[in-house]
């Protein structure tokens, strides 16, 4: 059965409709949730923002030595329910990211990673959270529009704040570009997945500019 097929049967069976105000767009190709699966180190422990349906977390269980997974949407709990019976080392945390506090989730002296679907009006709050965070690295799928922000150059005319913000405290690796057609439903722009890394707090001081600005934010 094609994944679409299948999702658009869990929605159905389930009788829950993707909220746009949420920004719930699932991913529908099987070559995209593996290639990101495989961005998980064997053995790690990974936050998942976003779980919806379970399908990723699936995949992202068959590699991490444990997945956290968080949905901000109760109505698909009886489908994380069936992921968590499969996958005895996924556990599934209802609520907003932000509420539940990231640092809360990660397993202290472990090796994190993060895999995250955000929407747009929460992707500069949960960049802030993430500021000085245990993590070896977020894989973030965005909407076109946020990555071109987080990656403007300081000579375009377009680099504002997020853009700041991003570049300060991460290393930024795009990975893959991805079509609104490798979705259901489909959201009104194509996305881009990227990696980002936090920058080692020793860079973060060699630069007097930037060690100001971690301060402001950090302090």
């Amino acid at each position: 059965m094609r994944l679409e097929d299948e999702l658009k049967r869990l929605l159905e069976q389930y009788a829950v409709r993707p909220s746009e105000k949420l920004g719930q767009n699932f991913i529908v190709d099987d070559g995209i949730i593996d290639y990101i699966a495989d961005l998980v180190n064997y053995g790690a422990h990974v936050v998942e923002i976003g779980a919806g349906t379970g399908h990723l977390t699936r995949e992202l269980a068959k590699r991490a030595g444990s997945v956290v997974a968080v949905e901000i949407d109760e109505r698909y709990e009886p489908m994380l329910d069936d992921v968590q019976a499969d996958h005895p080392n996924v556990s599934v945390h209802y609520g907003n990211i932000l509420d539940l506090g990231i640092d809360s989730l990660l397993q202290q002296g472990g090796y994190n990673q993060i895999v995250a679907n955000l929407p747009f009006h929460i992707t500069e709050p949960f960049l802030w959270a993430m500021i000085g965070q245990p993590v070896e690295n977020t894989i973030l799928l965005l909407g076109d529009n946020i990555a071109s922000q987080l990656a403007e150059g300081t000579s375009s005319r377009n680099f504002g704040r997020m853009s700041l913000f991003g570049q300060t405290f991460f290393d930024q690796r795009t990975l893959l570009d991805i079509s609104r057609h490798s979705f259901y439903p489909p959201p009104r722009t194509d996305s881009v997945l990227i990696e980002l890394t936090p920058k080692a707090t020793a860079e973060i001081q060699s630069n007097p500019a930037t060690y100001l600005f971690f301060k402001l934010f950090t302090s």
